[in-house]
């Protein structure tokens, strides 16, 4: 009897029958936490001027902003109500409003801001701007802010200072610049399990995207490589860690060649979990993966969107019938726009709001 359960666990996996292994201080997330599940089907948009490879997209004022580092200018916007372009602004380089790098686009209430991943910098522009279609030659920024760290992810605070992710093993997990880029602290600490990773390894096994909170009160990381959301309050003292649905950890394997460090995820053990996360008004949406990394076979695409309030708790999730890897949401009129690779680069429509509720999920 006992070499048939042992024989059990090797086959069912490694994770499934490590007793009571979790991460300090956390929760459990189950599928069945969220009360309603919705089957949704996607249709294809067809743009007026077709991009190569679009990768980012963002809505604003009732215009879905594609980004395409494949063409002319990095950003272009498109009407909603006939998808037809109108305007493209920014282009490669160092030069003012030029970018290298753009990983977000966000409004507030007069501003639209980009940020360059590889400047570290955050850029201001008026929001008026682009609802009047000003030509590209007319625009610059208000302001431009350049963080003295580099960072892997930025959320603005409602006084103007910005809180990062930032990728350097003598930072906490979360750190604070003021509104002209300055550092004032590094708080928060990389969860921790039965597993001692290095330095290098846990920046790169604990890489996540931050966000602001619906009610601009805290901030929430969701994790890449292991399936674990955090809420931290805007002085960085974590408040909650809920680890789901499928709980699994970071699978990470560090090599030195000399002076150099490189650091890589495990083929057949680490798993994808939480990406593209988004907050609109009340509510914070982000897709879910789950699957195992294959550096032969890869797959960006993910089907399930999980939904949260403001607090971190389930509303309820999305099953997409066809995966995305990034999305949008267009929350007057409940409509997802996704990216999806396959076969082709092509963006897709889904609305939220005309879904009926599954049992069968």
């Amino acid at each position: 009897m006992k070499n048939y359960l042992a024989a059990i666990c090797l086959f069912v996996g490694f994770t499934s029958c490590q007793p009571n292994l979790k991460y300090s201080d956390s929760t459990s997330l189950e599928w069945n936490d969220f009360p309603d599940v919705y089957p949704v089907h996607g249709t294809e948009v067809k743009l007026d001027e077709e991009l190569l490879r679009p990768s980012r997209c963002y809505f604003t004022d009732q215009k879905l902003i594609l980004k395409d580092d494949s063409e002319d200018y990095l950003l272009h916007f498109y009407e909603v109500d006939h998808f037809r372009k109108a305007g493209s602004y920014f282009t490669f380089g160092n030069g003012p409003d030029e970018y290298l790098w753009i990983n977000n686009v966000w409004t507030d209430d007069s501003s639209l801001w980009v940020s360059d991943l590889r400047k570290s910098t955050v850029h201001r522009y008026k929001r008026s701007d682009f609802i009047k279609n000003i030509a590209p030659s007319e625009l610059m920024a208000e302001k431009v802010v350049r963080l003295q760290d580099p960072y892997s992810s930025l959320v603005s605070l409602p006084d103007s200072s910005f809180l990062t992710l930032v990728g350097d093993i003598s930072k906490k997990r979360i750190s604070h610049y003021d509104k002209n880029g300055i550092f004032l602290e590094t708080a928060g600490e990389f969860p921790t399990w039965k597993e001692e990773l290095s330095p290098f390894e846990l920046l790169e096994g604990f890489r996540a995207n931050l966000v602001l909170s619906p009610d601009k009160k805290s901030v929430f990381l969701f994790y890449m490589q292991t399936d674990l959301i955090e809420q931290y309050d805007l002085q960085g003292k974590l408040l909650k860690r809920i680890h789901g649905p499928e709980k699994f950890f970071p699978a990470v394997k560090q090599k030195s060649h000399g002076t150099n460090v490189h650091v890589s995820s495990v083929a057949g053990k680490s798993r994808d979990a939480y990406f593209s996360p988004l907050v609109t008004d009340g509510k914070i949406y982000v897709l879910y993966s789950g699957e195992y990394f294959n550096p032969e076979k890869m797959n960006y695409l993910k089907k399930h969107l999980f939904v949260f309030d403001k607090d971190g708790k389930p509303i309820c999730r999305y099953e997409l019938d066809q995966p995305i890897f990034c999305f949008t949401i267009d929350e007057q009129n409940q409509i997802l726009y996704g990216i999806s690779d396959q076969p082709e680069f092509h963006i897709l429509k889904f609305e939220l709001g005309l879904n009926k509720k599954s049992t069968d999920l």
